[in-house]
């Protein structure tokens, strides 16, 4: 009997950036920290936000994967943090291949849904997973938001209906440094197994002008106090000081330990593979790199 093959997270950026055209590339990762293919555009049809449908469509946006219509499949979501679309997204139902997506008939995050009090449109989110604690099956957001006025922090968004998210609850945390610099910091999260069945959220944060890099696991938020707990972990310091390059966290090699692909100038793709985590120390960091196409 043929045991099932081994399935290793994929990799998924935004083109018209890093040397990328435009598009929504999707690669599919060997086990190893290398991607096993040539890039695929998975939004050759585009979002679903004009009639003619195309890659330029994805330009400018950010994007996170996760079960975000309650699937089996992953699903992509969209999100716009500035230009034509700014503070709005959209979620791409996942199809369990590497096929291209069919926009529409998913739900949409209307500019401004996920504004504060003061109108401010998070400048980030990433998948929450089940950081609020409530249970609904859907993954929370987690995001950066703010201003110079009245300051920045990190938020939660509890997930009600797919692409429905209530009001955003501030943490009440302070960045790896001790301050509340949220709008120095970009955060990428991932979710993994627990021994009882279901998830936990694992966060790095990085912040580029003196590349600290830091791991989060095993958020979990009190939302009516704004309270969170997590355990605490420098992975590593001076890592990519000054570099601009996009994040993506995942299990990569399915040992238990979060990783990040980075992908920066020129298509060039590295996993960070990280191992020996410690609470008073950098982690032990393997790299692979190369170049995407």
């Amino acid at each position: 009997m043929t045991s099932p093959a081994t399935v290793y997270p994929y990799l998924v950026t935004i083109g018209a950036q890093n040397g990328l055209p435009s598009g929504l590339w999707l690669a599919q990762g060997a086990g190893n920290g290398h991607v096993a293919v040539s890039p695929i555009d998975i939004g050759i049809n585009g979002n679903g936000f004009s009639s003619t449908g195309s890659p330029s469509d994805f330009d400018g946006a950010t994007v996170i994967t996760g079960r975000f219509t309650a699937g089996t499949n992953q699903d992509v979501l969209l999100y716009y943090p500035a230009g034509i679309h700014a503070g709005s997204g959209e979620i791409l139902r996942g199809n369990g291949n590497a096929s291209a997506l069919t926009p529409g008939g998913a739900p949409v995050l209307s500019e401004g849904s996920l504004s504060n009090f003061n109108g401010d449109n998070p400048t980030q989110v990433v998948n929450g997973g089940n950081t609020s604690g409530k249970n609904t099956g859907l993954p929370d957001l987690l995001g950066i938001l703010g201003d110079s006025a009245n300051g920045y922090g990190l938020d939660l968004y509890s997930a009600g209906a797919p692409g429905t998210y209530g009001y955003p609850v501030t943490l009440t945390v302070n960045t790896p440094d001790g301050t509340a610099d949220w709008n120095n910091w970009t955060i990428a999260a991932t979710q993994l197994p627990t021994t009882g069945g279901g998830t936990s959220t694992a966060m790095f944060l990085w912040k580029k002008s003196t590349g600290a890099l830091d791991l989060w696991e095993n958020l979990a938020a009190n939302t009516s106090t704004g309270t969170l707990t997590y355990d605490a972990y420098p992975v590593a310091t001076r890592w990519n000081t000054g570099a601009t390059i996009t994040l993506q966290a995942a299990d990569i090699n399915n040992d238990g330990v979060p990783d990040l692909w980075t992908v920066g100038a020129g298509r060039k793709v590295t996993a960070n593979l990280f191992s020996h985590l410690s609470a008073t120390k950098s982690a032990t960091l393997n790299k692979a790199t190369e170049t995407l196409g």
